[in-house]
């Protein structure tokens, strides 16, 4: 029996365009800066539950390339459990025997199959080799590194969660930790070493050669970016069939990226990487301004854009280390921003911050940018304080986002339509010339 997929709704009510046009409004101004956005987007609701629906839970925008998609990411997201703590003392590593006072190197509470539950479709990971050389997640800051579990199991998790729920596309971003570095043949002999055992235990997958692991999507440079549909096989106007081998095989795929710093041993090509297909803010930022600084400039230009933020560290983390607390992030630092709209005196929270650097005309401006600069990703740490929040922008985002590509598109036809006319009319006079010759 044929079972045709319901056609995709309208984005819900009450899901649009952050515009200055909106009836209720939160103005905010640190001398010349103005945004607005909703009230309603600083409203707290219950959690969000994902139903996995195809495309990351948004059927109705499988059609959109994954650099037009939104993608909510995961700071650290391996980072819930410290196996181990390295601490530099006079020149050389040495075992911490204290690995409680290091939480505060946590970026995340949960654990990887938590994350992808929740809807988390960006995974930022840093990587390094420890004294057994395999690869490990961790996170290092000052003289402290923190190794937080193998590589490989984290792995085995995701690619678990592909399995289990199919059309659904992930990004693993890798970071290198330049305290112990880890190469790109390391990484993908991991990679391999995990599709082989699951493989031989999924129904439906057969036996393949190294470097052709069936859940890695890798990105053709020579190709435009495929869309969501494309990555994981899927077309929502094709009819699904119902019955044995429906969701049987390799039904979701993950894109593997990575920063620059990665080691790639001389003659090794890589089979499973692919370039990021966005420009990101990350960088060693220390204040909220230098964010709102560097968004000015990246929502100026035609690019996909990824923001990359701390939000604050949930208090209850830090059992009253003063260090904890202070670990403040981009978001979180409370005495860097403050609304002076009517009767306003306290800060805007890490929501109202969020919402300041893309709408604040110091930021990003969002409601000005240039025809082709979007919002595709948006990664911060312990995500679940404001994961409801995320969820709802992103639906906004989205929406944004097809309505802007659109507009990409027409616009682009009308270019080719006045080529074409512009061309015709050259040739008219020529023919009619060359007519007139002859009589």
């Amino acid at each position: 029996m044929v079972r045709f997929l319901r056609t995709c709704f309208a984005v819900a009510a009450g899901a649009l365009a952050l515009t200055t046009a909106q009836a209720t409004s939160v103005q905010g101004k640190d001398s010349s800066t103005s945004q607005s956005f909703s009230v309603s987007d600083l409203q707290v609701s219950p959690h969000v539950t994902p139903s996995y629906e195809p495309c990351n839970d948004f059927p109705e925008y499988c059609q959109l390339p994954i650099d037009w998609s939104v993608w909510l990411g995961a700071i650290g997201s391996g980072s819930s459990h410290i196996d181990q703590v390295l601490t530099l003392d006079n020149g050389s590593w040495a075992q911490s025997t204290d690995i409680s006072s290091y939480d505060y190197l946590r970026t995340q509470q949960r654990q990887v199959t938590s994350m992808l539950d929740d809807g988390i479709r960006l995974l930022r990971l840093d990587l390094c080799a420890r004294s057994d050389e395999q690869p490990y997640i961790c996170r290092s800051e000052e003289n402290a590194t923190a190794y937080i579990t193998p590589f490989k199991s984290y792995l085995e998790e995701s690619f678990q969660f592909m399995v289990d729920h199919p059309k659904q596309a992930i990004i693993l971003h890798l970071e290198d930790n330049p305290m112990d570095t880890v190469d790109i043949q390391q990484i993908e002999q991991v990679i391999d070493e995990v599709c082989v055992e699951l493989a031989n235990r999924t129904l439906g997958v057969k036996h393949f050669h190294s470097g052709e692991c069936p859940w890695i999507y890798t990105i053709d440079a020579a190709e435009p970016l495929p869309t969501i549909g494309e990555v994981i096989g899927y077309d929502p106007d094709m009819a699904q069939w119902e019955g044995d081998g429906e969701d049987v095989g390799v039904q979701s795929k993950m894109i593997i990226t990575h920063s620059q710093d990665f080691i790639k041993p001389y003659g090794y090509k890589a089979t499973y990487m692919s370039q990021p297909f966005w420009t990101s803010t990350y960088e060693p930022i220390q204040e909220f301004s230098q964010l709102k600084s560097r968004l000015r400039k990246l929502c100026k230009k035609p690019i996909a854009i990824e923001v990359v933020g701390s939000l604050s560290v949930p208090p209850s983390q830090c059992s009253g280390d003063e260090k904890c607390l202070k670990t403040k992030g981009i978001f979180g630092e409370s005495s860097v921003y403050t609304p002076s709209g009517p009767g306003s005196s306290a800060p805007l929270s890490d929501k109202g911050l969020l919402l300041d650097a893309l709408f604040s005309k110091q930021a990003c401006n969002m409601n000005s940018m240039p025809e082709q600069t979007r919002l595709v990703a948006v990664s911060v740490n312990f995500y679940e304080e404001n994961w409801t929040f995320l969820k709802n922008q992103q639906r906004k985002w989205l929406k944004e986002n097809s309505q802007k590509l659109e507009k990409v598109k027409s616009t682009q036809e009308s270019k080719r339509y006045e080529s074409r006319e512009t061309a015709s009319n050259k040739q008219a006079p020529a023919q009619t010339s060359s007519l007139h010759d002859e009589l």
